[in-house]
């Protein structure tokens, strides 16, 4: 008996028909009861829809009876993978996040500028990965991974970020726990104000660790434990992104690295998508060679025109990145011009070893301080300020970029009686390392400026203090060279307060000649025609300082001129300006010829630098030399003059006799009154009468403002100076609470200005509380000490905003706020 062909045109082959539908007819595709096959549950199928085959054969709807274990599968996708899938999953997250982590270290470079960057970023991200699998691993919940990410950045970054603070490489010690501890804090401000290369400087790789582990982590924890694992390079390019914001003005193949960032971008998220379409369809598909080539041309395109449209697209403009927003926060204009000190060392320390250095090259000189400003009264030291020195005192990093070419040298500098904040150094310095008991403090605090060659160290020099310069000299111009040179292009201070003498004088004297050089040399012929003296007794006379009047007194008679360093050193320089040559002084010590030796305080000297195009700063000494002394006439000494005599007094005459007084009445005048006696049972009446209300009125109002002007005056007198600042802050808190406008006691001092800001519009006008709130976290969060000024400076601030809050409540309210005792109650 023939049953026909089995199955004929059945789309399930290796099964009959269903009851009830002839073999030959055509049942509708059902993708649900495919899915029911396949072990999925769909959503019409968990809602009892009725079955599609059924209405099509015109049978009766029948719902489809739920089952237990077909439910969704919410596993995520990583999980669903077992096996070589599993590795295969893993092996691709590590080579695409090491090749990210890769352009993070191109990104930062620039910046760090050491081998080691390399360690630190993939080491940190390999560790992050690790925290993210472990999380993955046994399930750990955020504040888990949060615990376990720290106690990986404690056990592993010294090796990473702070080597050398480690013992035997590998061990913490103190500094490397607090460094790591301050590290995500105060790290970031650090990187942004000293100068780069940072190299392996204190703590400041911390910023590219900690980016990396994030990254790592957070790629391994959207890639294992979500349902977006094409989401895992977000982490990556946002550090990516943080890297270039927090950079320098140098970038390392931007256009490069951008394309290389898209690629690995577009492949890994491509390479996710297709498995999360395998694993969903439970069918592995091959990379058909057209859709290969399609990608490729794709990428191809979009490198090439990225590659087209970039030098159209490029800026003219320097970069600009967080780093041009912030500038150093060193105030040079506290501390006073070493100039005015120059003979007090040279008379009080005659003898005595200031310096000990070896190294130094043929020729140079040791430099303590280049002072670019003039204000009529001392040339001093200033910041970035002084248009003269060009750039700002900045903390600079392991290595330093010379400005100009010259000979290197390594100069051993030993400390001795030289004392104060300034620095010795040798040229143009390209590299320092503090060594002793105190080089971490010197370190600390060392700031340079490239432009001057000036180094300043806030800790301060003390006797034994050591450390070692990398130095380039440059070579000094021939007097042929610099006599055909002309003037630099460095823009130079106003010069109204040269006296109008020097102008003068410097015209006369240079008349004649041709070139900016020429002059500058004739400048030296005539000042080296003077006499030397520094006022000691057994010289001519000659006063200290280098005022506007001084200066104008030394040129007042040019065939005697008479002075030291400190005048003639000055004098050349504001002539030099006057001509239009940039000029500023420089005081250091003269070195022996040998380069090595003791610097005694008879050392110290002083001498001008002009700018001459093509050379540079170049060194002129107008002084002369110290035999070269005027000679006094001996003045004769004047006749005595005759003493004078006057003529005696006549004697006097003897007064007439008086009569006797013996019978004279006596007048004994009136008996005085007896004194009435004090009522004291009244007095006391009266004081008990009047005292009790005026203590029950005025005493509450004088302790309630004594205790505010008690409070007021332990937070301004605060021995720490961060705390001064602190309290500054917290006052004018207690004045908005005073005043009913009490700020929400978790919020940060920025969310409580934002606040104060809307409850009294007129602080805007005296002093924005947002900046006030800025400054006071970047003081108070500093890792470099707060200065006494900087706190009184604040306090000064905050006096004018309490004069807005003043000004926005009236004063009705305002004395009545000084009453209130709401600054006193604790917060709810």
């Amino acid at each position: 008996m023939s049953m026909g062909p089995m199955n004929s045109g059945h789309p399930n082959p290796g099964r009959g028909p269903r009851r009830g539908i002839p073999v030959g007819q055509q049942v509708p595709h059902n993708p649900h009861s495919a899915a029911a096959e396949a072990g999925i549950t769909t959503r019409r199928m968990r809602l009892g829809a009725p079955d599609p085959a059924a209405e099509a054969l015109g049978q009766a709807p029948r719902r489809r009876r739920l089952r237990p274990e077909k439910q969704v599968d919410k596993r995520t996708p990583f999980t669903r993978t077992r096996g070589r899938a599993s590795l295969g999953w893993l092996a691709l997250d590590a080579v695409a996040m090491l090749a990210l982590l890769v352009l993070l270290v191109i990104a930062f470079d620039p910046i760090y500028g050491t081998s080691w960057l390399w360690v630190t970023v993939l080491g940190g991200g390999l560790l992050g990965m690790v925290v993210g699998w472990l999380g993955w691993r046994f399930r750990l919940g955020t504040g888990a991974v949060a615990l376990a990410l720290a106690a990986a950045w404690f056990a592993f970054g010294g090796v990473l970020a702070m080597p050398s603070s480690t013992m035997f490489g590998f061990i913490p010690t103190l500094r490397t726990l607090r460094g790591l501890a301050l590290g995500p804090v105060t790290a970031w401000k650090g990187m942004l104000t000293i100068e780069p290369p940072l190299g392996e400087t204190w703590n400041l790789l911390t910023v590219p660790l900690l980016l990396a582990m994030l990254i790592g982590v957070g790629a391994a924890t959207i890639s294992l434990r979500t349902h977006r694992p094409q989401l895992a390079w977000v982490p990556a390019v946002g550090a990516y992104a943080v890297a270039w914001a927090l950079g320098s003005q140098v970038t390392r193949w931007p256009l490069w690295v951008a394309i290389a960032t898209v690629a690995v971008v577009l492949l890994w998220a491509g390479q996710r998508r297709r498995v999360l379409r395998e694993t969903l369809v439970r069918q592995r598909r091959r990379v058909h060679p057209i859709t290969a080539a399609v990608g490729a041309a794709v990428l191809g395109l979009v490198a090439g025109g990225t590659w087209l449209l970039a030098p159209l697209l490029q800026s003219t403009e320097p970069r600009f990145t967080a780093r041009t927003l912030v500038s150093a926060p060193l105030q040079v204009e506290q501390y006073p011009s070493p100039l005015q000190s120059l003979r007090g060392v040279h008379s009080m320390n005659e003898n005595n070893v200031m310096l000990s250095v070896s190294g130094v090259p043929t020729g140079a000189t040791i430099r303590l301080a280049t002072m670019d400003t003039f204000n009529g009264l001392t040339f001093n030291v200033t910041n970035s300020t002084s248009p003269v020195s060009g750039d700002a005192f900045r903390r600079v990093g392991a290595r330093i970029t010379p400005l100009q070419d010259g000979q290197q040298a390594t100069v051993s500098i030993t400390v001795g009686a030289q004392g104060g904040v300034w620095l010795p150094t040798v040229g143009q310095t390209t590299g320092i390392s503090f060594d002793g008991q105190r080089q971490v403090a010197l370190g600390d605090t060392f700031f340079y400026n490239r432009a001057t060659g000036t180094g300043l160290t806030t800790a301060g020099l003390r006797p034994g203090d050591t450390y070692v310069l990398q130095s380039v000299v440059p070579q000094r111009p021939t007097d042929e060279q610099i006599a055909a040179a002309g003037a630099g292009n460095v823009a130079m201070n106003d010069n109204e307060l040269v006296p109008d003498l020097v102008r003068e004088q410097a015209t006369t004297w240079t008349e004649g000649t041709t070139t900016k050089g020429a002059a500058a040399l004739k400048l030296v012929q005539m000042l080296r025609t003077g006499y030397y003296s520094n006022g000691l007794p057994e010289q001519t006379p000659s006063l200290s300082g280098h005022t506007s009047a001084r200066i104008g007194a030394l040129l007042t008679n040019t065939n005697a001129m008479v002075g030291d360093e400190e005048q003639y050193a000055v004098t050349m320089a504001l002539m030099a300006r006057t001509l239009g040559i940039p000029a500023r002084v420089v005081y250091g010590y003269e070195v022996p010829e040998s380069g090595s030796g003791d610097l005694r305080g008879r050392d110290i000297r002083a001498w001008a630098e002009l700018n001459l195009q093509g050379y540079g700063w170049v060194q002129f000494n107008p002084t002369p030399d110290h035999d070269r002394v005027l000679k006094q006439l001996e003045k004769k000494a004047p006749p005595k003059p005759r003493p004078h005599v006057d003529n005696p007094p006549p004697p006097p005459q003897k007064p007439e006799k008086l009569p006797n007084d013996s019978n004279l009445p006596a007048n004994t005048g009136e008996k005085p009154a007896t004194p009435p006696s004090i009522d004291w049972k009244r007095v006391g009446t009266l004081m008990a009468i009047t005292a009790v209300p005026l203590v029950t009125l005025v005493g509450p109002v004088v302790l309630i403002l004594g205790l505010k002007a008690k409070r007021r005056s332990e937070r301004r007198h605060n021995p720490v100076a961060a705390n001064r600042v602190a309290g500054a802050w917290a006052e004018l808190v207690d004045k908005a609470r005073d005043l009913g406008r009490s700020p929400t006691p978790t919020a940060t001092r920025s969310e409580q200005a934002e606040s104060m800001v809307i409850a009294f519009p007129s602080m805007i006008t005296d002093a924005d509380p947002i900046n006030l709130a800025k400054r006071a976290d970047s003081l108070v969060f500093s890792p470099d000490p707060v200065n006494d000024e900087t706190a009184e400076g604040y306090w000064t601030t905050m006096k004018s905003a309490e004069h807005g809050v003043r000004r926005s409540v009236g004063w009705r309210r305002w004395l009545t706020s000084r009453l209130s005792v709401r600054s006193f109650r604790r917060y709810r």
